[in-house]
């Protein structure tokens, strides 16, 4: 009866052993979870989510001419975010005479934008503003870009994805511009109150 009780107590104890040291066959597969860093501008009062590999970029008219008049029209500030999997761009524009952003497109943003291709209202939504979001395959980059143009007090906001992912696709729209990281990026977007 003792051998009976120590071999099962031995089996018992080995049993447990594997059970609690094997590995399993089959590992699942769970992607790393990208890093994000948050940036500020203080200056514009706005930020934003990006990947913590990306390297940014940023000036501002400001203090690269020392103006402190501008335009109506002019640029006021460029933010550029860009890693291996692509770029973002943030643009703030001058807009003193506050009119909608798609007539500020016909005014002062038009050089390198097909109007006729531009929604004429709104049908996307940033930082609770209503904004005008669509992809431009031709462009001065050589790859399709998605544009996203929203408007506060007298400025307009520009956000610019770069999307190659767009290539193949004849007309993208509504859900094929969607892009998990970007999504990510433009959802975190707000204003900052100092």
């Amino acid at each position: 009866m003792k051998k009976k009780t120590v071999f099962l107590t031995g089996i018992l104890i080995g049993i447990a052993l594997i059970f609690f040291t094997a590995k399993p066959l089959v590992s699942p597969l769970v992607p790393p979870k990208p890093e994000w860093k948050t940036f500020e501008n203080q200056p514009y009062g706005y930020q934003l989510l990006y990947p913590a590999d990306w390297e940014v970029d940023q000036w501002d008219i400001q203090e690269a001419a020392n103006l402190e008049r501008v335009p109506d029209g002019s640029i006021w500030h460029q933010a550029k975010f860009s890693g291996k999997e692509g770029q973002f761009e943030v643009l703030i524009w001058e807009n003193k005479s506050k009119v909608p952003v798609r007539t500020w497109l016909n005014w002062f943003r038009h050089e390198d934008l097909f109007l006729k291709e531009v929604p004429k209202e709104t049908n996307f939504t940033v930082a609770e503003l209503p904004a005008i979001r669509f992809a431009q395959k031709e462009t001065a980059k050589e790859i399709p870009l998605v544009y996203i143009f929203f408007g506060q007090e007298d400025k307009i906001y520009e956000l610019v994805m770069a999307r190659d992912d767009l290539i193949r696709i004849a007309t993208p729209s509504g859900e094929q511009l969607n892009n998990p990281g970007y999504d990510k990026m433009v959802e975190s977007f707000k204003f900052v109150v100092e």
